[in-house]
Parts: C-alpha cells; structure tokens; sequence
C-alpha cells in the first residue's frame, strides 16, 4: 500500500499555496541583492515547487468531554467541511485516522 502526497502548488488553502518572497539583510545599503541571495532564491523556489505534503487535524474535544462518551460530531477534525474541500480533493479524497495513544506506543 502506498500514500501519495500531494504537490504543494495544488493546494487550495491560500496560504500554503502561496507566492513566496524573501528578504535578505546584510552587506551595504545600496549594493543591490548579492548574487548569492538570487541563487539561494531560486533553488528554494525550485525546492518548494517540488514539495509534496500531507495534512493533518486534531479534534477539537475531550474524550471526557462534559462526560460525554461521544462528543458533538462537529468537534471532530474530519467533520469540518473546509478540510474536505481544501485537503480532500474537493470531498473526492479519504480519511486515515489515527490515534496518537497507538500511533506513538
């Protein structure tokens, strides 16, 4: 079994599928941008165009939660219907879950 990733620029949350800029300080005003901080520049735009991810959420509740045996649905990560959208290929996606009691024994 294998889990793909997802490229970076296929994101539809707008901040992970951004432009990036950077800025550099150092050497005297007025030099302009050393050559070095063009290249770094580019081979770290280069790198994040080749970037893939996978995301995660967390619930929102206690498993004792008002001593509820099972919380209100809504306070479950996968239940948010913006994660759908902007990680699950448009609701086309899956839901791996994981519980990090089992997952870190």
């Amino acid at each position: 079994m294998k889990l793909r990733l997802s490229p970076r620029s296929q994101s539809s949350d707008p901040i992970e599928n951004t432009e990036h800029f950077f800025s550099y300080a150092g050497g005297n005003h007025g030099e302009g941008i050393p050559a070095d901080a063009i290249r770094l520049t580019n081979e770290t735009k280069k790198m994040l165009r080749k970037t893939k991810q996978v995301c995660f959420c967390k619930n929102t509740c206690r498993p004792d939660e008002n001593g509820m045996i099972f919380p209100p649905f809504e306070k479950y990560g996968f239940a948010k219907p913006r994660m759908w959208d902007q990680y699950g290929d448009k609701y086309k996606g899956v839901c791996l879950v994981f519980s990090l009691k089992r997952f870190f024994l």
